[in-house]
């Protein structure tokens, strides 16, 4: 397993050519909605309307870069808008490693067939 670096450019691109490629919808950044966040966040709408999902990218707002060997991982978390207040469902970390973007595809593609299944949200 080795450590890789990806700019803030190199990530979003892989993210469209995923979501074109497997039908999802176009990534959103939605980082000024996520109070505090120090890395990008983007957000993919799901056929559920209430379900989204959100990658947490680890590139620095800062910088533009994914952060030091060990400082963080990508998160995807589902986030499922109800009249309450918003829910959220840890889908995956993934490790930034050569296979990162295809641990991405398989997690994206996976929890999009499952935006109907509401158990284990918080």
């Amino acid at each position: 397993m080795k450590f890789r670096k990806f700019t803030k450019q190199q990530f979003i691109n892989t993210l469209f050519k995923i979501s074109e490629t497997y039908g999802l919808s176009f990534p959103q950044d939605v980082t000024n909605q996520i109070p505090d966040s120090k890395e990008y966040v983007y957000q993919i709408n799901t056929k559920n309307p209430a379900v989204k999902i959100l990658i947490y990218s680890s590139v620095s707002i800062k910088t533009g870069e994914m952060r030091n060997n060990g400082n963080d991982a990508v998160r995807i978390v589902m986030k499922w808008h109800t009249k309450n207040g918003d829910l959220h469902k840890h889908i995956a970390k993934h490790l930034r490693i050569d296979t990162l973007f295809v641990n991405i595809r398989k997690t994206l593609v996976e929890a999009n067939k499952n935006v109907f299944n509401l158990k284990g949200f918080k």
